[in-house]
């Protein structure tokens, strides 16, 4: 129960990072690049990019390599080192970058976003192995760790884009979004001291030995494919009209208040 309640926790905290830095290195690309479609969709496409090639990687490695958790908290620290010379790296590139066409635009985002969004990708599938390890019914869990790690998420993008950057400005997200990254190495470390995430060590998780189809089947990536495409599709459609309503919102506001102040 205890390595149950940890590993959800760190399920939580990685997504709650994990967004607060495509917020955060959002709204600094954004800086340089512009607020406009296609910027924003470039820097969408790398970020998901980079997250579904880190757990390809990730999944790879996950069952490569018998000490998971150190694999693990070599990832997590290595993010939060990124995080921290993020900062200095997005003012470099920017500087000397943005001027540029889209397509050199895009070149240096994804230079910038390919590392860390593969670590990002990387941690979720060696977490899991992780977690199948420890806790003996992770079948039937699984898509509640899914739910803590969305969760998670969705209360980092709240976080950033509301308290964080609102109150704190954007280097502040970097280094709360990096000092979560230390911790969750450092609580990986804590448990591989106790003695989990090797094979060896955890016997129970041995089961009667099953023979698995690595056969891929190709409906089932092509229904997967387009069931992404619409997904980020509706996000990047749903955030131009959004912004459309809240610009013409702030417009219709400013011209009552001017009406009102010339004729009250």
């Amino acid at each position: 129960m205890r390595y149950r309640l940890m590993l959800n926790l760190m399920f939580f905290l990685s997504g709650f990072a994990s967004l607060i830095y495509q917020v955060v290195w959002q709204r600094l690309l954004t800086l340089h690049y512009g607020v406009g479609a296609i910027s924003t969709t470039l820097i969408v496409t790398v970020y998901m990019v980079g997250l579904g090639f880190g757990g390809l990687l990730g999944g790879f490695l996950a069952e490569s390599v018998r000490d998971r958790t150190r694999l693990y908290a070599i990832v997590e620290l290595s993010l939060g080192f990124y995080g921290l010379i993020s900062l200095s790296l997005i003012g470099f590139i920017g500087t000397r970058m943005a001027t540029g066409h889209y397509v050199w635009s895009f070149c240096f985002m994804w230079i910038f976003l390919t590392i860390p969004t593969l670590f990002m990708g990387m941690t979720l599938p060696i977490m899991t192995k992780v977690f199948h390890q420890l806790v003996q019914d992770f079948f039937q869990t699984i898509s509640s760790l899914y739910f803590v790690n969305s969760l998670g998420a969705a209360a980092g993008a709240i976080c950033a884009g509301y308290v964080i950057i609102s109150f704190f400005g954007l280097d502040l997200g970097i280094y709360v979004a990096s000092a979560i990254n230390f911790c969750l190495g450092v609580m990986m470390l804590h448990l591989r001291k106790r003695g989990a995430g090797t094979e060896s060590e955890t016997p129970h998780t041995r089961g009667p030995t099953t023979i698995v189809s690595r056969r891929v089947n190709p409906v089932a990536c092509s229904l997967v494919f387009v069931s992404g495409l619409l997904a980020i599709g509706y996000e990047i459609i749903w955030f131009r009209v959004i912004g459309i309503l809240g610009a013409c919102r702030l417009t219709l506001y400013s011209l009552v208040r001017l009406g009102y102040e010339r004729f009250p």
